[in-house]
């Protein structure tokens, strides 16, 4: 079930953008751009290995801000879904029932190991998304 973020949702996430902005800006004196430069950064941080595999509250909030940046250049946005798995963050496919897990997107693929290539993945997923709302999913 997918509902709209509470208070304390919206202050766990802007807690782990701040985690992300503050190494942006202690590594490199940049901000983190709110757009598609957004994604740029992040793979800086990753190509960087700023944080570990096994860093996952730090990989995470990458993952957040991964999200904001989708929910910039495609029509995402937060909500919150409560399933079998618990109570997370998600994001929303335009009023469908399609969600993308991008607090987690990002750091189960790097605690497996995998190179992640932020812009690829938001294209395809941004596509993956097209094609479900195509189908009627």
């Amino acid at each position: 079930m997918l509902s709209a973020l509470t208070t304390g949702d919206l202050e766990r996430l802007e807690a782990q953008r701040r985690v992300v902005r503050h190494e942006l800006h202690a590594r490199y004196g940049e901000t983190l751009r709110p757009d598609r430069g957004g994604l740029d950064q992040l793979q800086l941080l990753l190509d960087d290995q700023a944080f570990g595999p096994r860093q996952r509250y730090e990989l995470q909030a990458i993952g957040v801000c991964f999200g904001d940046v989708l929910c910039a250049i495609a029509p995402f946005r937060w909500m919150m879904i409560t399933d079998d798995f618990g109570y997370d963050p998600t994001l929303q496919w335009k009023d469908t029932t399609i969600n993308i897990h991008a607090l987690t997107l990002i750091s189960k693929r790097i605690e497996q190991g995998e190179d992640v290539d932020v812009t690829w993945l938001a294209d395809q997923l941004i596509k993956r998304a097209q094609a479900l709302e195509a189908e009627g999913q």
